[in-house]
C-alpha cells in the first residue's frame, strides 16, 4: 500500500466560491433587524452583505437603535433557528 501523500493545495471558501451565502447572510441580517423592530432596505445591503460580522452587527445597531444581546444565542454567539 502507498503511503498517502499531502495534497497539492487546499481551498478555503471564506467569499462564496464554493457556495453562495450571501443571500442567507442578507435574510439573516432582515430578520435580525425585523426582530428589532427595523425593515432592512437593499439601500442597506452594502453595508452587510459581504461585510464582516463586527460590520454588520454594527450596522445593525445603528440603524435600529437596539441592542443586539437581547437577541437569541447572542450571549454564547450561537444564534438558534427554528425548526
Amino acid at each position: 500500500m502507498k503511503a498517502p501523500t499531502a495534497p497539492a493545495a487546499v481551498l478555503f471558501d471564506m467569499d462564496g466560491t464554493l457556495v453562495d451565502t450571501e443571500v442567507l447572510w442578507w435574510e439573516t441580517a432582515r430578520e435580525v433587524a425585523a426582530g428589532l423592530g427595523h425593515r432592512l432596505t437593499d439601500a442597506d445591503a452594502p453595508e452587510v452583505v459581504g461585510r464582516a460580522v463586527a460590520d454588520t452587527a454594527a450596522h445593525l445597531i445603528e440603524v435600529t437603535s437596539g441592542d443586539l444581546s437581547t437577541l437569541p444565542g447572542a450571549a454564547t454567539g450561537r444564534a438558534t433557528a427554528p425548526e
